[in-house]
């Protein structure tokens, strides 16, 4: 079930397929360069809808958002400066809980596609291996988050990164399972169900807080998540 934010999101999707190539070619290239430069990912995507609603009424005069508003560069540099002042420590909050979402999000699949059965096969796995995996779906988050923030690089660049990241996973976790799996204390391959219950309270503990900031944050600067 999608949350408040990824129905906002989806629902800025959907609307973008409305418009003409140009605007929405203008509208990509506004989010990804506001957003690079620090501006929160909720703040974004009240953004974008605001630019799809202001290409539609372009559009309806004939007319596109850079006819409207100029070069995009121009006008995304003028958003960073007037969002200059939003509050640190609100986007630093926002990064937080949206990281322990999407970590925790990774930790499961991991567990439950590779880490279960291995832990089953093998009836022990060391706890160093389980340290690996935490670090690898940390580290893979934080790719991939950085990877949808670049301005300049192109779609299906960023796309055969990530999926390129996730086809090595299988033979990552084959050869440090070799180096690993037998170094430092063991636990039963039972206990990986109490990990991926774990990773899953985690999961749902993050989306839980990334909402409540999401309503917080909008009642505050009076966006409509509805």
């Amino acid at each position: 079930m999608l949350n408040k934010y990824q129905n906002l999101k989806s629902k800025n999707k959907s609307s973008l397929y409305s418009l003409t190539d140009a605007d929405r070619t203008y509208i990509d290239k506004t989010i990804r360069y506001v957003c690079s430069a620090g501006i929160g990912m909720l703040e974004g995507e009240f953004i974008r809808k605001d630019l799809i609603g202001m290409a539609l009424e372009a559009e309806a005069l004939g007319s596109s958002l850079e006819q409207r508003l100029g070069d995009a560069a121009a006008f995304s540099q003028s958003l960073v400066s007037e969002n200059a002042c939003t509050d640190l420590t609100v986007r630093k909050f926002e990064k937080l809980y949206y990281g322990i979402w999407q970590v925790g999000a990774l930790l499961s699949i991991m567990t439950a596609l590779f880490i279960v059965p291995l832990g089953m096969y093998k009836r022990n796995i060391s706890l160093l291996f389980i340290l690996f995996v935490v670090i690898y779906a940390i580290a893979a988050y934080l790719v991939i988050f950085n990877i949808n923030r670049l301005v300049f690089a192109s779609r299906q660049c960023k796309f055969t990164i990530i999926i390129f990241a996730f086809l090595i996973l299988p033979f990552i976790l084959q050869n440090v399972r070799n180096i690993l799996l037998n170094l430092g204390p063991q636990l039963p391959g039972a206990a990986l169900w109490i990990f991926l219950c774990a990773s899953v309270l985690i999961y749902i503990t993050g989306r839980l807080l990334f909402e409540n900031f999401a309503i917080k944050n909008a009642r505050k600067n009076h966006w409509d998540l509805t």
